[in-house]
């Protein structure tokens, strides 16, 4: 015998099956960003497993969106909305307690909006590659600390030196600042978040889940429109 209750391994399977479920479906919502270099999504997920609020990058409602926005860089960063802070204020109601499920690490302003938002838990996928953002990265973690919030940072599925498609990526929450490099400053940053790795198959299996009751979930449940084409 182990001393290890086999109920507590299988809460423990099931809780990262919903993780991953939950971080697909953010993927899914980041999609919808109209920003082509870095697509940030966030789902908010209540204590029953209820999709309350979903976000991704883009720019106030109303405002122009266009291409040329999205192509001037200083232009894009005064305007755009961060997926969690978009996430937030869609919500129809409070989120205080929610579990928030980010496709990137959160800047250290989205930490700071999901503490004073009550969010008691914050799940994102790591960064492959940064340095520029290392210190941002850092100011978020201490404060969703201090704040008493859980906050995870996990590799994606498919390998921490691959994006979704199987390319490499770089960046966290926001625009780079800087240029980036990979190997020992990867390391070194997965380090200081704490990143839990974890079986490569669970996103795999939870695809077309996600795919299949997205429209649902985001749609019928709460009203959210699609994003603006």
């Amino acid at each position: 015998m182990d001393g290890h209750h086999p109920r507590a391994h299988a809460g423990a399977d099931g809780a990262a099956k919903w993780d991953a479920r939950f971080l697909e479906m953010a993927r899914l919502v980041g999609g919808w960003s109209k920003d082509p270099r870095r697509k940030v999504g966030c789902v908010l997920v209540d204590g029953k497993r209820r999709v309350v609020s979903v976000g991704f990058n883009g720019f106030a409602r109303g405002v122009s969106d266009a291409p040329a926005l999205y192509a001037d860089r200083a232009a894009k960063l005064r305007r755009v909305i961060h997926a969690e802070k978009n996430a937030i204020f869609f919500a129809r109601g409070g989120v205080e307690g929610c579990t928030a499920y980010v496709t990137r690490p959160p800047c250290s302003q989205c930490a700071a909006a999901l503490c004073q938002a009550g969010v008691a838990r914050v799940v994102a996928l790591a960064a492959d590659r940064t340095t520029s953002w290392a210190d941002d990265f850092a100011a978020a973690a201490e404060q969703l600390a201090e704040a008493g919030v859980r906050y995870e940072v996990l590799a994606w599925p498919v390998g921490p030196e691959c994006g979704p498609d199987g390319s490499r990526e770089e960046g966290g929450c926001c625009e780079e600042k800087g240029s980036t490099t990979g190997g020992d400053d990867g390391a070194a940053m997965d380090t200081a978040l704490g990143v839990r790795r974890r079986g490569r198959g669970i996103a795999t299996r939870v695809f077309e889940w996600a795919r299949r009751t997205s429209r649902y979930l985001l749609g019928t449940c709460f009203g959210m429109p699609r994003a603006r084409r």
